[in-house]
């Protein structure tokens, strides 16, 4: 099963994030890096489970909320 720590500490996204911010910095966007992702991650955590969805169905969505960035490594 897919978790959000393991999310974390893959490599692969790590460098789509590190890369993604990278480019949206030159573009001269603000910071979308880990303190971005994690609060986005934890909030769509919290709303879930406020709105009475059960703890997997609130794990997904923390996960999803700490992706939510991945493709700014292509484009924006």
């Amino acid at each position: 099963m897919v978790t959000l720590e393991a999310v974390k500490k893959n490599l692969l996204v790590q460098t789509f994030i590190e890369k993604g911010n990278e480019h949206l910095g030159v573009m001269g966007f603000t910071d979308h890096g880990y303190l971005h992702l994690s609060l986005v991650s934890r909030l769509s955590r919290e709303i879930m489970l406020k709105l009475g969805y059960n703890e997997r169905l609130a794990e997904l969505a923390g996960i999803a909320g700490y992706m939510h960035d991945l493709g700014n490594v292509i484009n924006r």
